[in-house]
C-alpha cells in the first residue's frame, strides 16, 4: 500500500512537472513570436518611412532644381516667368508648379494670379523652413486642386522680375506618390499601413475616400476603442513626439484587438503608422504550437520505438546469457555426474586385477560395477533426450 502511494505521489509530481514545463514553454515561445512580430512590424515601418522620405526628399530637390533654372533663365517679365512655369510643368512630374511673391501673391503655371485672400498659401510666408511638404486640400479659386495632392514648397532667394520679388516655388503632385511608397496590405490582409499629420488627419489612408474635405480623423477613431496599460490619443501625441518606434495594444469598438506602431517622417509632420490584428500573433503562436507538439510527439514515438528495442535486445542478451548459464551449470553438473561412475568403473577394474584368485570377491566387484554400468547408461539416455529440447 505505502509503495502504491508513493508510486501515485511520484506521477502527480511528474504530472505537475510536465504541466509547468509545458506552460513555460508555450509563454516563452508567445514571447519569442510576439518579439519577432514586432520586429516584422518595426522593419516594415522603418522600410515604407525611408522610402517616403526618399520621395519627398527627390521631388524637393527636383522643385529647388526648377526653381534654380528659373534664376539662370533670366526672364525679364512676368509672363515669361509663367511660360517657363508652364514648360516646368509639362517636363516634370508635378501637376501644378506655382511662385509664391514676398506680398503673398500666387504666380500658377496656367497664367493666372491670384491676390492673397484668393488662396490659403499665404501662410507659409511665415515659415521658417526652407522646405515644406503638406498635403493639400481643396483651395478655392484653383482648378488644379481639385483632387488630393501633396504639396511642396522651396524657399527662394535672388529670383526678381518687373519689381516682384519671388520668395517660394510650390509644387504638388498626386497623392498617389506617396501612397505607392506604402505596402498598404501586410500580414495576409490583417495589417495595414497609413500616414497622418499631426492633427490625426489622414495623408494615406487604407479606407480613405476621394471625395474632398471627408478626411476621417485617426485620434478620433481612437476614441471609440479602448487602450491597454493606460494608453491614450494623448499618449500616442507625445509618443510621437520623442521620434522613435513605439507600439501600443489597442481594442476597436467591435472587441478587434490590434498592435498599432507609430513612427515619424522627418522633415514633416507626417507620421507612418502600422496596424496589424492581433490574430496574426495568435496565428503565429498556434503554429509554432502545433509544430513543436507534433515533432515533440514524433520525437516521444521515436524514443518509445528505439527503448522497446533496446528492451527487446537486452531481453535477448539476458536470455542468451541465462541460457549460457544454464549450458555451463549443465555441463559442469554432467562432467561431475559422468566422471563419479567412471572413475568408480576404473577403480573396481583394478580392484578387480587385484583379485583374480578371490572368486567372491570377484564376483562381487563383477556385480557392482554392472551397476555402476546401468547408472552411468541411464546418465547418458537422460543427457541425449535433454539435448533434443
Amino acid at each position: 500500500m505505502k509503495k502504491r502511494r508513493r508510486n501515485i505521489i511520484l506521477y502527480v509530481v511528474a504530472l505537475a512537472f510536465v504541466v509547468i514545463s509545458i506552460g513555460a514553454y508555450i509563454g516563452q515561445l508567445n514571447r519569442m513570436i510576439s518579439n519577432n512580430m514586432i520586429l516584422n512590424m518595426e522593419e516594415l515601418a522603418q522600410h515604407d518611412v525611408q522610402s517616403i522620405q526618399s520621395s519627398l526628399g527627390t521631388n524637393l530637390n527636383r522643385l529647388e532644381f526648377i526653381g534654380q533654372r528659373l534664376q539662370i533663365y533670366d526672364c525679364d517679365t512676368i509672363t515669361k516667368v509663367q511660360e517657363l512655369l508652364n514648360l516646368e510643368r509639362t517636363t516634370s512630374l508635378f501637376d501644378a508648379i506655382y511662385l509664391l511673391d514676398e506680398d503673398g501673391r500666387l504666380y500658377t503655371d496656367s497664367f493666372l494670379i491670384q491676390e492673397t485672400d484668393k488662396h490659403q498659401y499665404g501662410a507659409f510666408l511665415n515659415m521658417e523652413q526652407d522646405h515644406f511638404v503638406f498635403r493639400n486640400d481643396e483651395q478655392p479659386g484653383i482648378l488644379e486642386t481639385r483632387k488630393e495632392t501633396v504639396l511642396y514648397g522651396v524657399r527662394m532667394d535672388g529670383l526678381e522680375v518687373e519689381g516682384v520679388r519671388f520668395v517660394a516655388i510650390l509644387g504638388q503632385c498626386s497623392i498617389t506618390s506617396i501612397q505607392n511608397q506604402l505596402r498598404i496590405d501586410s500580414f495576409g490582409g490583417r495589417g495595414f499601413s497609413s500616414v497622418i499629420d499631426s492633427n490625426g488627419y489622414y495623408i494615406v489612408n487604407i479606407n480613405r475616400t476621394d471625395s474632398f474635405n471627408q478626411r476621417d480623423n485617426f485620434f478620433e477613431q481612437l476614441d471609440s476603442g479602448t487602450f491597454k496599460k493606460d494608453g491614450s490619443a494623448e499618449s500616442i501625441r507625445k509618443g510621437i513626439a520623442e521620434n522613435t518606434f513605439f507600439i501600443v495594444s489597442y481594442t476597436d469598438e467591435d472587441g478587434g484587438e490590434r498592435m498599432l506602431g507609430f513612427s515619424a517622417i522627418e522633415g514633416t509632420d507626417w507620421t507612418f503608422v502600422i496596424s496589424v490584428s492581433t490574430d496574426v500573433f495568435k496565428e503565429q503562436s498556434r503554429n509554432f504550437i502545433l509544430l513543436t507538439a507534433v515533432m515533440l510527439t514524433v520525437v516521444v514515438l521515436a524514443l518509445v520505438g528505439m527503448s522497446g528495442l533496446l528492451y527487446r535486445s537486452k531481453q535477448r542478451t539476458v536470455e542468451a546469457h541465462a541460457k549460457a548459464k544454464a549450458r555451463s551449470d549443465f555441463l559442469s553438473t554432467m562432467s561431475h555426474e559422468i566422471r563419479t561412475p567412471l572413475n568408480g568403473i576404473i577403480g573396481l577394474n583394478h580392484l578387480m586385477s587385484k583379485s583374480l584368485e578371490d572368486r567372491e570377491k570377484l564376483t562381487e566387484y563383477i556385480h557392482k560395477m554392472g551397476n555402476t554400468a546401468q547408472y552411468l547408461l541411464a546418465l547418458v539416455n537422460d543427457i541425449l533426450d535433454i539435448s533434443k529440447l
